[in-house]
């Protein structure tokens, strides 16, 4: 793997590759990317083998999908539950989960659940690239000792995971993909919390991306620390800075810009999302509310989900349904945010951290704010008026 403009930061290689031969190192924007050094390579080729950027493990694409959410469980997700429903009966079953969770220090990593109390920190979404380190070492001795192994990620990091460990461990290994967007960096995030804690005068401790706690599919809730006292604090997307540009696509990592999993062809047995538009096909729900999409795409994948669709309300359609309103489900995103994203990355290297939070800031919080508590009946009258579906 000598050419590294490709990678996508999964960090496979660096952890597992038998001569030490690769380094993974960070840019100024806090891409991580891996490095060959050719001093140590011996050109084994296991590194060509995993890399998801250059071997798609695709399933054949799933002709329906379903709309589902968790009946007892709902808002432990960001959509409609139903991953913990998964990860909670495999957990039941003797197996140990993997996903993304911030650690203390704010940090995105990915951490197993033996439990239903660890399984809670992998809810939800978190829009940074989770640090792998030390990962792919642990689920290769656990599956080396018949321990089996959910691993839920972006498609990407699934499809690093397939491509090491199904070969040999198939039937031990259940793999969840979602949807993906793109990812931003730690090093942005880091930068907006920094600014934000400034501006609160206080340590923030938590953070929770699409936390139900307004009738709003976008809101955000973090908790304030101050001293002796814990305040925690709610807001719309656009209220923080790293949020209101993620949302514009402006951030990503360079990669997410060429991503080659915006598919209906998906790499987990499983995939997740939000069923965005539901309500358009069936009255009785509402995106809003939080709807889970599920792509089963494998044999393994059908029998995990039978094992808890009776937790669950579940809805059948074409997958056409889900693609028409989920971009990630059919393109990738636009070169004008990748230009958007370069121009931020000027103006971090030219003029300095607050200038990028500025940068991403949105331009008229008051403004956003009445239209997020406009009723929706009569956003619809306005956008009718102005032209707009």
């Amino acid at each position: 793997m000598k050419n590294s403009d490709t990678c996508v930061g999964c960090q496979a290689c660096v952890e597992m590759c038998p001569y030490h031969a690769v380094d993974f190192l960070y840019s100024l924007w806090g891409e991580g990317k891996a490095h060959v050094d050719e001093k140590k390579c011996k050109e084994c080729g296991l590194c060509e083998r995993i890399c998801p950027s250059k071997v798609f493990p695709f399933n054949a694409p799933a002709r329906i999908v379903y709309a589902a959410f968790s009946k007892s469980n709902r808002n432990t997700g960001s959509s409609g539950g139903v991953f913990f429903e998964l990860a909670k009966k495999f957990i039941a079953e003797g197996g140990i989960v993997y996903g993304a969770a911030f650690n203390e220090h704010l940090k995105l990593v990915h951490i197993k659940a033996k439990n239903n109390f660890e399984l809670l920190k992998l809810c939800k979404s978190k829009y940074l690239h989770s640090d792998m380190t030390g990962v792919y070492a642990e689920i290769s001795k656990l599956l080396k000792n018949n321990i089996k192994i959910m691993f839920v990620g972006t498609p990407c990091q699934v499809s690093a995971v397939k491509n090491m460990f199904q070969p040999k461990y198939k039937e031990n290994l259940l793999l969840v993909d979602f949807l993906c967007h793109g990812t931003g960096t730690q090093k942005i995030f880091d930068i907006c919390i920094k600014e934000e804690q400034t501006r609160k005068n206080g340590e923030i401790v938590d953070f929770t991306f699409r936390a139900k706690t307004r009738k709003c599919e976008h809101s955000f809730s973090y908790v304030l620390k101050n001293g002796k006292n814990t305040k925690k604090i709610s807001g719309y997307s656009f209220q923080f800075p790293y949020y209101n540009s993620y949302l514009k696509y402006s951030i990503f990592n360079e990669y997410c810009y060429n991503c080659n999993y915006v598919l209906n062809s998906r790499v987990g047995d499983i995939t997740l999302g939000d069923f965005w538009g539901i309500q358009k096909y069936n009255k009785n729900l509402n995106d809003q509310d939080g709807v889970s999409m599920l792509s089963i795409n494998t044999q393994m994948g059908k029998d995990y989900f039978n094992k808890i669709r009776s937790n669950c309300n579940v809805y059948e359609y074409p997958i056409k349904l889900a693609s028409d309103n989920n971009q990630a489900f059919r393109e990738r995103e636009c070169v004008c945010s990748l230009d958007k994203k370069h121009t931020l990355e000027e103006v971090l290297c030219n003029n300095g951290e607050t200038a990028l939070v500025k940068m991403l800031s949105c331009r008229n919080v008051r403004k956003q704010i009445i239209y997020a508590r406009t009723p929706n009946f009569i956003k619809k009258i306005w956008n009718r008026v102005r032209g707009r579906k």
